[in-house]
């Protein structure tokens, strides 16, 4: 009896762990509201191809797009409570062609952080993000696809972008896992 119920439960287990593999286990955390006052994460969460990456000082977060848009916004006594949490910045965008179960196209969030050299050797490097939808380390020259999950398109990596959840709804946009 144990084994029949083994297996039928073996495939469900399977699932579950392909779903906790396809998002990061490091910590996450980001809310920006209103986004339609911050042109580069607004033009990047509703036009299919553009990605912004987020970046934090001590007093402003920095935002900025494939296209070379950029703004600043100020972090407000409200951000404490709300602590921004991640491992070198976010990367946040619409892929070109990636359609959800219901048929819409759905924003995603990755870490600005090479996932190669962060992984390896615990260091952050920060990626550089292009036009064409790719983020490349100058350190050890991986390449990712932002448009195709993150995973690596050349260089030594292995490993995809580090994923993270993200809700965008009534001009919020708040990031975690």
């Amino acid at each position: 009896m144990t084994a029949v119920v083994a297996l039928i439960f073996a495939p469900l287990s399977s699932c579950s762990d392909d779903a906790d593999t396809m998002y990061a286990r490091h910590d996450a955390f980001l809310r920006v509201t209103p986004v339609s006052t911050i042109h580069p994460l607004h033009s990047a969460l509703n036009s299919p191809g553009i990605f912004c990456q987020i970046t934090f000082s001590s007093t402003h977060y920095q935002f900025l797009n494939t296209h070379g848009r950029s703004a600043s916004m100020p972090r407000t006594a409200l951000d404490a409570y709300g602590e921004p949490r991640f491992v070198s910045g976010f990367i946040v965008g619409l892929p070109n062609g990636v359609l959800s179960a219901s048929g819409t196209m759905m924003p995603v969030a990755y870490d600005l952080v090479c996932p190669n050299c962060f992984e390896t050797s615990l260091i952050q490097r920060r990626l550089t993000l292009s036009e064409d939808g790719k983020a490349s380390c100058k350190r050890c020259e991986s390449v990712f696809n932002m448009n195709n999950g993150g995973f690596p398109e050349s260089g030594p990596s292995k490993v995809k972008l580090l994923q993270y959840h993200i809700q965008y709804a009534n001009d919020a946009l708040v990031i975690h896992n």
